[in-house]
């Protein structure tokens, strides 16, 4: 019976030493650190996805002349010049800088 309480009182005492807690949250630390640093782009992303605004920086484009080559025609071919307009479009991002998005494609899907 003497066995029992010894190694429970030495169990009580082990989990009673500071030091024990000190090393746990260490190790909590450490690995929380690690998987941020591994996934915290990813969770970000997830979590709180960047919200973008897109203007025109000019409502009616840009008029500017454009050469067009008839297809499958080498550059020997007489082109045909055409009017066009050139349209600037500006994408945002009012969240912080930590949310950057990088890689972003507008497309024209109707004239």
């Amino acid at each position: 019976m003497s066995n029992v309480t010894t190694a429970s009182a030495t169990t009580c005492a082990i989990w009673a030493d500071p030091r024990l807690w000190i090393s746990m949250a260490s190790v909590l630390v450490t690995f929380a650190a690690v998987l941020a640093a591994l996934f915290l782009r990813e969770l970000r992303a997830k979590f709180r996805p960047p919200i973008l605004n897109i203007e025109l920086a000019r409502q009616n484009g840009l008029p500017m002349p454009v050469d067009l080559y008839p297809p499958q025609q080498g550059i020997p071919a007489s082109p045909r010049r055409e009017k066009s307009r050139y349209y600037h479009v500006r994408v945002s991002n009012p969240r912080r800088k930590a949310d950057a998005v990088n890689g972003v494609a507008v497309t024209l899907l109707r004239v």
